[in-house]
């Protein structure tokens, strides 16, 4: 089995991004590959924009912890998957969100582990503060 672990230091309160990643359903809003995603009860299932369809069980959402886990159950060939995100408060206004997967077969963890990149930089553009730039100063 293969574990990727990242970790990501937000400039936001862990109760605001927490806000975002406990609502299992939010998911397009900040993993760049699901294009859409329904609760049917403690399923989530997830079209990605490739047309792809994929059926996750939520094993734990708990909002005192700030964690969530999850088992791909259906659409993609694995044989093992469990997916935990925790956003833990570092201050009032700056958090870390870890993202740790565990998948077998090995092969697939590269892809996985560039999309949880990506979507951990988009839920950054999402509960960042927006920096003011001078753009004229670029030239």
């Amino acid at each position: 089995m293969s574990v990727d672990r990242q970790v990501r230091q937000l400039a936001a309160a862990a109760e605001s991004v927490w806000a975002i990643v406990g609502d299992a359903s939010a998911l397009p809003q900040w993993f760049p590959s699901v294009q859409s995603c329904r609760m049917e009860g403690a399923q989530r299932v997830c079209e990605l924009h490739s047309g792809a369809v994929i059926v996750e069980q939520i094993l734990v959402n708990d909002p005192e912890r700030r964690l969530l886990q999850y088992r791909i159950t259906e659409g993609l060939a694995v044989d093992l998957h469990l997916g935990t995100v925790e956003v833990t408060a570092e201050g009032d206004d700056r958090c870390s969100v870890s993202y740790t997967t565990e998948l077998e077969p090995d092969d697939l963890l590269a892809g996985l582990a560039l999309s949880v990149g990506r979507a951990l930089g988009r839920l950054a553009d999402l509960c960042e503060p927006s920096r003011d730039v001078d753009y004229q100063s670029f030239g």
